[in-house]
Formats: structure tokens, C-alpha cells, sequence
């Protein structure tokens, strides 16, 4: 995904200026660290003359830890019954980038995952005006058992989640029960923080949204799991939040290699 937006930047510095285009590209990605190199721009790209253009490296690490940490505290194993059943709350305004990422690698990985509308209508219309559809809605979805409920973030779509009774309940009942749940990006500190769901968790969110959690000791982490609590910041971390999950069900190894078939080193 990372590779993608480098790709994209250089479209983009052609309408825009490169300031422009690199300002778009640090708001979607979030907080991964990037090693500068350099390509020379053929003057064809509507340049006033060749010049020297920053590109990105992306430097993933083999093992938790070092830049990019999956922080895990309090280790339990998330258990389940031959599949792992997965539930994904959608709404308009959701966040696409973490809502497809988290729905297609869990089912790369062999889990059941069912996208729940929390609206009145199945097709929904995400963050960025990408069209949804969901299998089924919250109501129906309702009726079933889950080893994980996972919330994508993106405004206003976390504000629906967390004003959606229905969904709160089904979350503090994932709590008590004991089994997995988790967000990401704006949803950790709108709709887990005020509905008491991180209580005596260690969490993190988008980092324009920590301030809202009460308590940031790990908010800085990419990915924090907290017993059976997973939580990451945004689009550029949603890969890692994604195959962290696949972990915690199946394992680093089934994880790893799944981020190999998708060109992706697991950190």
C-alpha cells in the first residue's frame, strides 16, 4: 500500500506541487518512517527543467520491535471454533482505506468476516466517496456469535458507531465475554474511550485523536494489543493492524506468509 502511494505521489506532484503532493501522502500513510533517495524527472512531465525528486523508501523490519512496533501487553490467545467468525461494522464515512484492508486480508486468511451496515441501506458511501456494500444489516448480523469485532475508523462514520446502540452493546458484550475486540484510526477514542470500553487497557488511535484517551502511555505504538483488546492509528499502519489480527489468530508464521503473497514484510 505504501509502494502505491509513492507511486501515486509522482501523479500527483504533476497537477499539484510536490509540497502539495507530499502533504497528501504523510496524511494517508501516518506515522511510517521513510529513507530519502532520488530520481531525476524527465522535463516531458511538464517540469521547467530536470531536477532531483525525493522518492520513499519504505523499511520494514523482520521482527516486533525496532521502528515498527506491534507493542503487545498482557498475552492471551484468542481462541475460536475451526473459523475464526469476524464481524465489520461500515457506515458512510468510514474510513476505506482500513475498512477493505481489514475485511480482504482476514479473508485472504481463511476467516469468516461479515460487513455489518450500521445505516439503512446496505450501499454506503465511505470517507473519500468509495462505495460500500454491506452482506448483511447490523440487525441481522446481531444474531449471531464472534471471536472479533473490529471497527474501521473515518468521520462520520466512527460518530454512527459510537451513537449506535445496537453496536456499543454487542462490543461491551465481546468485553465481558472475554473475547477479542479492536479499532482502529478515529474509532478507539470516539467510540471505545467514551462507551468505557479501555478501561484498564493501554490503547492507541489516530494521533490526532490521542488526546482523547485517558490513558496515551502506548499511543505512540503502530499496532497495541492489550489482551484482547487490538488497536492501531490509521490507513498507513491498517496493513499491519490487519495481519497482526491474522497473528493472533493463526500465528506468526500463517501471518508472515501471508504478507509475502501481498509483497509485504510483517514487522
Amino acid at each position: 500500500m505504501a509502494y502505491l502511494l509513492d507511486c501515486l505521489i509522482i501523479d500527483l506532484a504533476k497537477a499539484l506541487s510536490f509540497g502539495k503532493a507530499l502533504e497528501l501522502r504523510n496524511l494517508a500513510i501516518g506515522s511510517i518512517q521513510l529513507a530519502p533517495m532520488s530520481v531525476e524527472i524527465s522535463i516531458e512531465w511538464n517540469f521547467d527543467s530536470n531536477i532531483d525528486f525525493p522518492l520513499f523508501e519504505i523499511v520494514m523490519r523482520s521482527n516486533h520491535g525496532d521502528n515498527y512496533p506491534i507493542r503487545e501487553l498482557n498475552s492471551v490467545k484468542w481462541a475460536f471454533s475451526n473459523t475464526p467468525q469476524i464481524l465489520v461494522p461500515i457506515a458512510n464515512g468510514t474510513e476505506e482505506m482500513e475498512a477493505i484492508m481489514i475485511i480482504d486480508i482476514l479473508r485472504r486468511a481463511k476467516a469468516n468476516v461479515v460487513v455489518a451496515s450500521v445505516e439503512d441501506t446496505l450501499e454506503l458511501v465511505a470517507s473519500r466517496k468509495v462505495k460500500l456494500v454491506a452482506d448483511m444489516f447490523l440487525e441481522e448480523a446481531s444474531k449471531l456469535s464472534y471471536d472479533l469485532i473490529v471497527l474501521p475508523g473515518g468521520l462520520p462514520g466512527a460518530q454512527t458507531f459510537a451513537n449506535s446502540e445496537k453496536l456499543v452493546y454487542l462490543l461491551r458484550k465481546e468485553m465481558e465475554s472475554n473475547r477479542p475486540y479492536g479499532a482502529i484510526c478515529a474509532s478507539p477514542a470516539l467510540v471505545l474511550e467514551p462507551h468505557n470500553l479501555l478501561k484498564g487497557k493501554k490503547a492507541t488511535a489516530f494521533p490526532a485523536m490521542c488526546d482523547k484517551l485517558s490513558d496515551q502511555s502506548e499511543a505512540d505504538n503502530r499496532v497495541v494489543v492489550d489482551g484482547n483488546l487490538i488497536t492501531s492509528r490509521g490507513p498507513g499502519t491498517s496493513m499491519e493492524f490487519s495481519l497482526a489480527i491474522v497473528e493472533k489468530f493463526f500465528g506468526r508464521e500463517k501471518a508472515s506468509e501471508l504478507a509475502k503473497t501481498m509483497v509485504f514484510t510483517f514487522p
